[in-house]
């Protein structure tokens, strides 16, 4: 399968003790089987707060997943969504949250508690915990980019349509039809 460059999953976890997690699971593989590219970073929303609202207005476009994968109080699920919510045009840009265990919390249940329930508004998916949960947000990243994917092929099917009934196919006019990329 060609990669898919326009599409692409950003990989966030809480701190690099969270790696361990990540390296478990077979989200990475699986994506990029998908031909998805995979981005990994390591920033605490809590430590590192500026840094995470840069790091991702300038990387959320339309067709990005984040998964975000939190121990603790979770708070980076929530804190990427809202800074989502609160850049232009990029509030849709969905985020999946994956709890993690640590060395006091062995079931996650806080993490797991922190990302379930998050304001109304805040629209985050809970994943799993652990390797589990971040196997389970590859599928389900893959599945929302692949719904995107056919949706700008409708829309780019349907404008040829449209453009198709209009014109006979002789004076097709070829400079005037959108490509997708």
């Amino acid at each position: 399968m060609s990669p898919r460059t326009r599409f692409r999953v950003y990989v966030l976890i809480g701190s690099k003790s969270d790696e361990k997690y990540l390296k478990e699971s077979k989200l990475i593989q699986y994506l990029r089987q998908e031909g998805i590219e995979v981005i990994g970073k390591a920033i605490s929303a809590h430590r590192n707060l500026f840094e995470l609202i840069a790091f991702v207005r300038n990387n959320a476009v339309e067709g990005t997943v984040f998964i975000c994968g939190a121990g603790w109080a979770a708070a980076l699920p929530g804190t990427v969504k809202a800074i989502l919510l609160g850049t232009e045009g990029v509030g849709a840009v969905p985020v999946l949250g994956v709890a993690l265990p640590s060395e006091e919390y062995p079931h996650a249940s806080d993490a797991k508690v922190s990302i379930e329930r998050l304001p109304p508004g805040v629209p985050v998916e809970y994943m799993g915990i652990g390797p589990e949960g971040f196997d389970a947000a590859g599928k389900r990243a893959a599945e929302l980019i692949n719904q995107h994917n056919h949706a700008v092929f409708a829309d780019i099917s349907a404008e040829l349509a449209e453009k198709l009934s209009k014109k006979p196919p002789e004076d097709l006019d070829f400079d005037d039809l959108a490509y997708a990329a």
